[in-house]
């Protein structure tokens, strides 16, 4: 019985990709470049060198993977079952989402999300192809399950994706997502020859598919602002580099980490706590000196902690359960709102909040001022350090941290951290993975510098002489001519203007 596949021959921009002997290929492609068509030929005829390039008309089997369910489901429905529904010799598993030749090889279509399946496939497996491989943990799926799965029969790849400089769902040695996408990593190590010549990158856009008018191409172009990342990435497929698209696009380590020392006794002290189980808790120590400079004295992060844990952890840290004499006293301590919301969800608790927990063990926080737009600018202005003048002269950002192991990880997250597509006034969410990574050290942060305006409010203060005026720090100018006086303990920093009380145990402050 022979089988008649409706296939649509490869596009002329395609042909060099089918034709390349690379057992490993990776196609840089933006939107309307013809991947689905290319791939479809690649699954069923095979494409390069024999036998490296051999398709399911060979008698192999080939695995079609998709970022996520959704997808795999559209590349099923839309692509697959058309061409293949009610042809002669070709049996459509829905259940499977698998397609049949007789007498030759299968096609799985499969989804990321269950990524390990594709080791069951079989001894027949030839290729694997992976669609919006810059969406996807393509570092795990590669090395960890199709990179081994193709040994037995010198399997190809064939990864096709837009670009992607935001992370992908992969995490670093430091336990931070990864950025940029793995996918990113791969295109660039073909073309600095770090691969060798079983890999080769190809690249291409919209314009080089002769089936669609130019003017149809521009007019999609239009949609974009000149200046959006999206436009580069997503009908460009560019490499994008230097911060496009990140949220806080200054961070640098050589400059926001700085050596630890002492904190000053006089330096106005501050916390913020956003509260996490599965995902990772955050406290941060927070500090600023006379001049307005935060910083970041040291965190506390962990996770799959019970309150009565977190606590404990937090009042050690504080000094109060110590007895080397040393005790850090916060003005204020901020947090989440998730500590008076998620009374459902806190385990451990039935009914009382997480709020009124932490206030019975000493720890009482204030509620964070979480506007995700101010919280963003406020956070962007405290880490800016290059001057914005003609000269662009390197300045000093007015938020830096000490050297510590957690510390470090906060840098790390806020280095990542990526403007929302949709929302770019806005950091966008990036979730943990298996608990790792996260952007949580992101909202403690940024709940904790909305907390104090950018300049400190300084109380006039007299000098440590046993004679001299009296100094009004903030303006820098004495407001008292010089008189005889005793001497006074050194200057402070007078926290900002905080009125009411916490008063119940809801968190409500009364005036």
């Amino acid at each position: 019985m022979t089988a008649e596949i409706r296939m649509a021959e490869p596009l002329s921009h395609q042909q060099p990709i089918i034709d390349s002997t690379a057992r490993h290929k990776v196609v840089r492609a933006g939107r309307r470049f013809g991947k689905t068509r290319l791939a479809w030929w690649c699954a069923v005829m095979g494409h390069g060198a024999q036998p490296q390039g051999h398709g399911m008309i060979d008698g192999y089997d080939v695995a079609w993977v998709a970022p996520d369910y959704p997808q795999a489901r559209l590349i099923w429905t839309e692509d697959i079952k058309p061409r293949c529904k009610g042809v002669e010799g070709v049996t459509l598993n829905e259940t499977e989402h698998t397609v049949t030749i007789e007498d030759h090889g299968t096609l799985w279509i499969r989804s990321a999300e269950v990524i390990d399946g594709i080791r069951g496939i079989g001894k027949r497996l030839g290729g694997v192809i992976v669609d919006e491989a810059a969406k996807l943990d393509l570092e795990y799926a590669h090395r960890a399950v199709i990179r081994p799965a193709l040994m037995d029969n010198q399997g190809w790849t064939l990864y096709m994706s837009t670009t992607n400089q935001g992370e992908d769902g992969g995490i670093d040695e430091n336990g931070a997502r990864r950025t940029p996408s793995y996918f990113n990593q791969l295109c660039e190590e073909i073309r600095d020859g770090k691969r060798g010549e079983e890999w080769e990158e190809f690249h291409g856009t919209a314009f080089d598919n002769a089936r669609l008018l130019r003017s149809e191409i521009e007019a999609l172009i239009a949609e974009y602002d000149s200046d959006d990342p999206r436009l580069d990435e997503e009908i460009y497929a560019k490499l994008l580099r230097g911060g496009v698209g990140l949220a806080l696009p200054q961070m640098s380590k050589d400059v926001h980490i700085i050596p630890q020392r002492l904190v000053p006794a006089h330096w106005y002290r501050w916390a913020a706590f956003d509260w996490g189980y599965d995902h990772p808790y955050v406290f941060a120590d927070l500090a600023m000196d006379e001049d307005g400079n935060a910083y970041l004295v040291d965190s506390l992060i962990n996770r799959q902690q019970e309150p009565e844990e977190i606590a404990a952890a937090i009042r050690a840290y504080l000094g109060s359960d110590s007895d080397n004499g040393h005790r850090i006293r916060p003005k204020l301590m901020i947090a989440g709102l998730d500590l008076w919301h998620n009374q459902t969800r806190a385990r451990g608790l039935q009914g009382p909040t997480l709020f009124e927990y932490f206030n019975s063990r000493g720890l009482t926080f204030i509620r964070a001022d979480i506007d995700p737009v101010q919280g963003l600018s406020n956070l962007r202005r405290y880490t800016a350090w290059r001057e914005t003048g003609k000269d662009r002269t390197p300045g000093v950002p007015k938020l830096r941290m000490f050297d510590t192991p957690n510390n470090l990880k906060v840098f790390a997250c806020l280095a990542a951290m990526r403007l929302d597509p949709k929302k770019l006034e806005q950091a966008a969410r990036l979730d943990a993975v298996d608990g790792r990574g996260g952007d949580d050290p992101f909202a403690c942060l940024r709940y904790g510098m909305m907390a104090r305006p950018i300049t400190p409010k300084l109380a006039p203060q007299r000098n440590t002489e046993t004679r001299g005026p009296l100094v009004d720090f903030s303006r820098k100018e004495v407001i008292r001519p010089d008189r005889p006086q005793a001497p006074t303990r050194a200057p402070r920093v007078t926290p900002a203007p905080y009125r009411g009380r916490v008063t119940n145990t809801n968190g409500m402050r009364e005036g």
